[in-house]
């Protein structure tokens, strides 16, 4: 298995914008994937981060994901609930704890 861990920092807005409406949205377009396994998230009391867990059979499977037009439109789309101007993700063979991985920072411009 392949997994892309992914840290989005919103405004309590933007974590309504993906507990009502976006996490769906995304899930039904991953979902139609071949080697889509699973497309969670978790959000923590007080806290402005969302940590995203995308999970494929292997990486050559997600890269189907992330070369989908789709893929940029919806994470534009949580541009304007930011609560910080960068992002950041890690990737893993196996599936282990967030705060074991090595993560790297994207800037929002």
């Amino acid at each position: 298995m392949f997994s892309v861990y992914v840290k989005h920092y919103l405004t309590d807005n933007g974590i309504n914008y993906v507990k009502d409406h976006w996490h769906k949205k995304v899930y039904d377009l991953m979902s139609k994937i071949p080697g889509f396994i699973q497309f969670t998230y978790e959000t923590q009391d007080n806290n402005d981060c969302v940590t995203f867990i995308v999970t494929f059979e292997n990486q050559a499977l997600f890269n189907k994901w992330n070369e989908q037009r789709d893929h940029d439109a919806v994470i534009n789309e949580l541009d304007p609930y930011r609560s910080r101007n960068f992002w950041a993700y890690a990737n893993s063979e196996n599936q282990i704890t967030p705060s074991a991985l090595k993560w790297e920072i994207v800037y929002v411009t």
